[in-house]
């Protein structure tokens, strides 16, 4: 009998390592056999998300939500997904939900901010990620985020100091080298 933790790391790794078909296939697999584990369909909604399978990845966020209604991950991948659909009001009232029930989360303070961000609110965007990285200020994607909406703002020495944090809590972070990039060519 299959080792579910060892089929999820599994699944995680063949994401990690760009196997986004092969992930989606064994991610759908595992939601086939265990339809009621919230960590399954969570899984399996991220693998929808990375093939830009949305409602695929919504109906699995939803399904893993009204089985553990406060896991967090389901929550703020559920944002995310709401966010690629282009569905931003509805992102910023999920997000800013995320946010008050998980003050201190980043990642849910980052899918704010890019909300935000792309509903023209960039200041109070802005606003969110200061507060998100004076609670996590070791977070190399609030730093990374921080910087970028700096760069959005013209403030582009906050912006550097931002994206040189990033890199310094996460060297390999390309991401964060393409907008530091980016940064100093603009100055």
């Amino acid at each position: 009998m299959p080792n579910l933790a060892l089929e999820l790391r599994a699944v995680r790794r063949s994401m990690r390592e760009g196997c986004l078909v092969s992930a989606f296939e064994s991610a759908q697999r595992l939601a086939v056999r265990h339809p009621n584990h919230a960590r399954v369909l969570n899984l399996f909604g991220v693998a929808s998300i990375k093939l830009k399978k949305t409602e695929n990845a919504r109906q699995s966020f939803e399904r893993a939500l009204s089985i553990e209604p406060e896991f967090a991950d389901a929550r703020i991948n559920l944002g995310f997904c709401l966010f690629e659909q282009g569905a931003w009001e509805e992102a910023k009232d999920h997000f800013d939900s995320v946010v008050s029930d998980h003050p201190g989360n980043a990642r849910a303070a980052v899918g704010l901010a890019r909300t935000l961000h792309r509903l023209r609110q960039t200041n109070d965007g802005l606003d969110v990620l200061k507060k998100s990285a004076s609670k996590n200020s070791e977070n190399a994607n609030v730093r990374a985020w921080l910087g970028r909406f700096f760069d959005s703002c013209g403030d582009y020495s906050s912006a550097e100091h931002h994206l040189r944090r990033a890199l310094a809590l996460a060297p390999g972070d390309n991401r964060a080298k393409v907008w530091l990039a980016t940064v100093l060519i603009s100055v």
